[in-house]
C-alpha cells in the first residue's frame, strides 16, 4: 500500500511520486510582464479581445486600485502574434519567461497606467 503523499496507479501500485498539495493544482505561469497604457479600462477591453483573437482564453482578472491583473492562456502557435498585440496596445515589459514556451502558454499581464 502506498504511502501517504503518494500517486498509485493500477501498473505501479507503490508509485513514490507525491501527490499534488489539496488545493494547489493550479498551473505555473510561463510568461509574466507588464504592460503600461493609458486608460486600463481601454487596455482591459483592448487585452480580452487580443487574447480571443489568439485563441486563448481569459482565467483571471484582478482588479485593484493602481494595476490589474489579467492571466490568459494562449495557444503557443499564436504566442508571437499576442506578444506583438500587446505591444500595439500599450509599453510590453516581459519582467519573467520560460525559455522555451509550452503549449499552451499561460500568461500573466499587469495592466498599470
Amino acid at each position: 500500500m502506498p504511502s501517504r503523499g503518494t500517486v498509485a496507479s493500477a501498473t505501479n501500485p507503490a508509485a513514490t511520486a507525491p501527490a499534488p498539495p489539496p488545493g494547489n493544482t493550479r498551473d505555473s505561469l510561463d510568461v509574466v510582464g507588464k504592460l503600461v497604457v493609458k486608460s486600463r479600462g481601454g487596455a482591459e477591453r483592448g487585452l480580452t479581445a487580443l487574447v480571443a483573437k489568439a485563441g486563448g482564453t481569459t482565467v483571471i482578472r484582478q482588479r485593484g486600485t493602481r494595476v490589474t491583473v489579467i492571466e490568459a492562456i494562449v495557444p503557443n502557435p499564436s504566442y508571437g502574434r499576442f506578444a506583438a498585440g500587446l505591444k500595439r496596445i500599450g509599453a510590453w515589459q516581459v519582467e519573467a519567461g520560460r525559455s522555451s514556451l509550452p503549449d499552451p502558454v499561460r500568461v500573466a499581464v499587469r495592466l498599470a497606467e
